[in-house]
Protein backbone atom coordinates (compact mmCIF):
# COMPACT_ATOMS: atom_id res chain seq x y z
CA UNK A 1 0.00 0.00 0.00
CA UNK A 2 0.88 3.45 -1.05
CA UNK A 3 1.88 6.07 1.66
CA UNK A 4 -0.75 8.17 -0.64
CA UNK A 5 -3.54 5.82 -0.08
CA UNK A 6 -2.95 5.60 3.49
CA UNK A 7 -3.30 8.82 4.38
CA UNK A 8 -6.32 9.26 1.94
CA UNK A 9 -7.89 6.11 3.97
CA UNK A 10 -6.96 7.94 7.39
CA UNK A 11 -8.74 11.06 5.83
CA UNK A 12 -11.75 9.44 5.32
CA UNK A 13 -12.03 7.93 8.71
CA UNK A 14 -11.80 11.22 9.63
CA UNK A 15 -14.50 12.50 7.42
CA UNK A 16 -16.88 9.69 8.49
CA UNK A 17 -16.44 10.88 12.30
CA UNK A 18 -17.32 14.13 11.56
CA UNK A 19 -20.06 13.34 9.49
CA UNK A 20 -21.65 10.86 12.29
CA UNK A 21 -21.20 13.56 14.98
CA UNK A 22 -23.60 15.72 12.80
CA UNK A 23 -26.19 12.95 12.29
CA UNK A 24 -28.95 13.14 14.14
CA UNK A 25 -31.84 11.56 12.53
CA UNK A 26 -31.16 8.00 12.80
CA UNK A 27 -32.10 4.44 14.00
CA UNK A 28 -31.42 3.82 17.84
CA UNK A 29 -27.78 2.03 18.00
CA UNK A 30 -26.98 2.97 14.37
CA UNK A 31 -24.19 5.58 15.36
CA UNK A 32 -22.94 3.44 17.29
CA UNK A 33 -22.45 0.73 15.01
CA UNK A 34 -21.09 3.11 12.75
CA UNK A 35 -18.92 4.31 14.90
CA UNK A 36 -17.52 0.45 15.82
CA UNK A 37 -17.10 -0.16 12.20
CA UNK A 38 -14.86 3.23 11.49
CA UNK A 39 -12.51 2.19 14.75
CA UNK A 40 -12.54 -1.02 13.36
CA UNK A 41 -11.20 -0.09 9.50
CA UNK A 42 -8.56 2.34 11.36
CA UNK A 43 -7.39 -0.86 13.59
CA UNK A 44 -6.78 -2.51 10.14
CA UNK A 45 -5.25 0.21 8.52
CA UNK A 46 -2.70 1.13 11.67
CA UNK A 47 -1.96 -2.67 11.97
CA UNK A 48 -1.33 -2.65 7.95
CA UNK A 49 0.84 0.63 8.11
CA UNK A 50 2.67 -1.23 11.41
CA UNK A 51 3.92 -4.57 9.57
CA UNK A 52 5.05 -2.07 5.95
CA UNK A 53 7.20 -0.11 8.38
CA UNK A 54 8.58 -3.64 9.83
CA UNK A 55 9.37 -4.92 6.54
CA UNK A 56 11.06 -1.76 5.34
CA UNK A 57 13.33 -1.71 8.23
CA UNK A 58 14.17 -4.98 7.89
CA UNK A 59 14.88 -4.46 4.19
CA UNK A 60 16.92 -1.58 5.43
CA UNK A 61 19.37 -3.25 8.09
CA UNK A 62 19.48 -6.44 5.64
Amino acid sequence: MKRVELVNRILKANTLRERLRNTHAVEPGEIDRARAAIEADVRALRSTRTREITKRRKRSQA
